[in-house]
């Protein structure tokens, strides 16, 4: 050897040595010597195969006897007994020169050892987790079964071997499952069990199997899933089977008793049909005229509505009589569905009570003032009377007395054919008390009644004599159902009548006395011909929108009309209202948050009236709308009495009146800046992503219509128009103040002080700096 390679074999911390032909080793480095703890002599003293353990000999004399013949290298892997006994796992690589063997060997003894252990853990393990799933498949309800790759099962659980009989627990005849699964459920099973081996997928499916000890078949459900090695291979599959027999009886014997109790429906529903007096007395008469009512209500609606735009085209005398007679008949029906509605509310306990406060001078003039145009035609004198020293402020149901009141002067107004009715307000009794015992009174100059129908009168269906129904039309439900209504709140109605000298009905409430100032207007009768304003109607319905404007069409009233809530914010913001009709469900934003944010705008703008109009028969709907600042609410279809009731309150000129003074601006007032940003980041909020800058455009509109708004006052001015300079100045005010102009709102206030003196002197210097204080917004703005 050179020196190089000498000293290399000397210092190698590999096992490095030189083997002969012969069996013997002819030189080992240290290295050889301190692992197997022999010296040089010693190993080259004897043949090393009594050095390899005896079990690793075989094998390693097989790797020596074939390297001469390969002349290449060799590598291979055996044990060394030690000196001390021990033994140590070489790892070989050798390779033949001449006729010598040189061999360098690893010690891996340590990562052998650690493999031995790693592999009696993972092999412990193994043992556990088969021991476990043993364990808990023995424990389970179900059947649990093991199958390989194709199907074929491997293992089942103790259920499945008492259920099927069998007595393997291990290796089982793949073909057991077959015989036990029910012959009509055997081909769609095997055809869900071999589409789930084909894809792959998990199994599931329901299927009766064959209980051995009594060969009974039993539904079970079936559950499947694949496991598959580290290359997405399918290996193995295990499963349940869960007894669902009882849930199937059950399923079944519901399907049965769903089938005869359609049956037996079908039968009860001819039998209704059949017998109308069965279908009078029971409580799904009620439901079912209630339903039926609710859909005729919808076209009819449109009927009266399409009929009223008819008439206001070109028609001739006999179409024109035509549609008349169309839109009485449909009048005529619609009132019919709703008294058979409340009929059947009342009847199925669904007529919730509300309590609000409200003024009862109020209710009664806009009641009178509803049937005012009826009377009128017929020449008949309407009369209020009302106790002077009677507290008219009380807390009640203002819905149902209004509808009673109503139904009561219809019906006085409809009787009569001359001389006048009178309705009138009594207090009953001097109680201290938080309550007022209040009588309510319609007296009529009509045909009376007869004493011994007097009885009858508030039964449902019945009116006086045969030969009302035939000349005034009706149910007969109106008076039944007013009685239930009072009854309901703990009153009592009554009728005093002579034939052919006029009647007297009457009803008493128990009503609770106003404990503190809510905010409500009180108005006065309002005055014929004094109704007048502009009124926003905030309803996304096609149809509901043609019915209000049918139901408004002769009030002379301004109308505007949007199709959600946002837009009824920014009209409220851009014009002055005197009332808003706000839908409850809108798209963008329904009517309370509408009404939460008109109720946030600056100014007037805020204390616009608000009525919601809503299908909802909630009891908790009330209560809602007050708490968003709604005024009240109507229950469509709107009842166009109530409608013109608050109309008559809301769009009269001592309400309008008493409105703007609440809202009127201080001439004496600390001077406001000419721009406040505060009130645009208000409407900042209504942006929605994705549409233009609200902002903006209520900015740039104000801009371009206000040159104009000043062009009127100035002319309202000259030609001393108090009223037309009156009307410019508060709705450029309302606008103004919306947009932070807030001077020129100041300044427009003090125009419309000026409209209301009989000397407008002033006028003039007034509308000089709002024209310039107008400059300065725009400037900013």
């Amino acid at each position: 050897m050179t020196d190089d390679l000498a000293i290399f074999f000397e210092v190698s911390q590999h096992l490095l040595c030189i083997a002969g032909a012969d069996g013997f080793l002819k030189r080992v480095n240290p290295s050889f010597e301190r692992v197997l703890g022999f010296s040089a002599t010693e190993l080259l003293a004897r043949p090393y195969m009594d050095f390899v353990l005896p079990e690793d000999r075989a094998g390693t004399l097989a790797h020596a006897e074939g390297v001469p013949s390969e002349r290449g290298n060799s590598e291979f892997e055996n044990r060394y007994v030690c000196k001390d006994g021990s033994i140590r796992h070489l790892s070989w690589r050798t390779t033949t020169v001449d006729d010598r063997i040189l061999c360098i060997a690893h010690d891996v003894t340590d990562e052998r050892e650690k493999e031995k252990k790693t592999k009696q853990l993972n092999d412990e393990a193994l043992r556990e987790a088969k021991e476990s799933f043993r364990h808990l498949a023995e424990a389970m309800p179900q059947m649990v079964w093991k199958t390989d790759a194709a199907g074929n099962q491997l293992y089942s659980n103790a259920r499945w071997n008492e259920y099927t009989g069998s007595n393997q627990s291990d290796e089982q005849d793949s073909k057991l499952w077959e015989n036990v699964v029910h012959p009509d459920d055997f081909q769609n099973s095997i055809t869900n069990w071999t589409r789930s081996l084909i894809s792959g997928d998990s199994f599931e499916m329901q299927y009766r199997l064959r209980r051995a000890i009594d060969g009974i078949y039993r539904w079970h459900l079936a559950r499947a899933v694949p496991i598959k090695d580290s290359n997405g291979t399918i290996v193995k599959w295990f499963g349940t089977l869960t007894d669902i027999d009882e849930q199937k009886r059950s399923e079944e014997e519901l399907r049965i008793s769903l089938e005869e109790l359609r049956r037996s429906s079908l039968e009860k529903v001819e039998i209704l049909k059949r017998e109308k007096a069965a279908l009078e007395s029971s409580d799904l008469k009620s439901e079912f005229v209630a339903t039926m009512s609710h859909e005729i209500r919808t076209p009819l609606s449109a009927i009266i509505g399409m009929t009223q735009v008819l008439l206001k085209g070109e028609l001739d005398e006999e179409q024109a009589d035509i549609a008349k007679t169309i839109l009485f008949s449909a009048e005529s029906l619609s009132g019919i569905v709703n008294e058979i509605l409340d009929f059947s509310k009342i009847e199925s306990g669904k007529m919730p009570l509300e309590k609000v406060d409200f003024d009862l001078k109020t209710i009664l003039f806009g009641v009178v003032n509803a049937s005012r145009f009826g009377a009128a035609e017929k020449g008949i004198k309407l009369q209020v009377t009302i106790q002077p020293e009677l507290d008219t402020w009380v807390s009640g149901d203002l819905v149902k007395i209004r509808q009673v009141l109503h139904n009561l002067l219809s019906n006085a107004v409809k009787f009569t054919s001359q001389g006048e009715v009178c309705v009138s307000l009594e207090a009953r009794g001097h109680s201290e008390s938080l309550q007022s015992r209040i009588r309510f009174l319609v007296t009529d100059t009509g045909i009376g009644i007869a004493t011994e129908e007097v009885s009858r009168l508030f039964e449902p269906f019945v009116q006086a004599d045969a030969s009302i129904a035939r000349r005034f039309g009706g149910t007969g439900l109106g008076l039944s159902i007013c009685k239930r209504l009072i009854e309901l709140m703990g009153g009592e109605i009554g009728v005093e009548s002579i034939p052919g000298k006029g009647s007297q009905f009457w009803f008493e409430l128990s009503l609770s006395k106003r404990t503190e100032i809510t905010q409500h207007f009180n108005f006065d009768r309002p005055s014929e011909g004094s109704i007048t304003g502009r009124i926003l109607v905030a309803e996304d319905h096609p149809m509901n929108q043609k019915v209000i404007r049918y139901l408004l069409r002769n009030l002379g009233l301004q109308i505007d009309l949007v199709a959600s809530g946002r837009e009824a914010v920014l009209a409220n913001a851009l014009h002055r209202y005197d009332l808003i009709l706000m839908d409850c469900h809108m798209p963008d934003m329904d009517g309370y948050e509408a009404t939460r944010a008109i109720r946030a705008q600056p100014g007037d703008c805020a204390r616009v009236p608000i009525y919601a109009l809503t299908a909802d028969v909630l009891q908790n709907t009330p209560q809602r709308c007050r708490e968003v600042g709604m005024n009240g609410y109507f229950q469509k279809p709107i009842q166009s009495e109530r409608l013109y009731s608050v109309i008559a309150q809301c769009c009269t000129r001592p309400t309008r009146d008493l409105m703007e003074n609440q809202a009127a601006v201080s001439p004496l007032g600390k001077v406001p800046p000419d721009f406040d940003p505060a009130a645009l980041r208000v409407l900042e909020n209504l942006n929605a992503e994705g549409q233009p800058d609200i902002v903006r455009e209520l900015v740039n509109g104000f801009h371009r219509d206000t040159p104009a708004h000043l062009a009127r006052i100035l002319d309202a001015i000259e030609r001393q128009d108090r009223f037309a300079l009156e009307q410019e100045a508060h709705s450029l005010k309302s606008v103004s103040a919306v947009l932070g102009a807030m001077n020129v709102s100041r300044l427009c206030g003090l125009l419309e002080l000026e409209a209301q003196r009989e000397s407008s002197v002033c006028a003039k210097m007034v509308l000089s700096e709002l024209h310039d204080s107008y400059i300065r917004y725009l400037d900013e703005t």
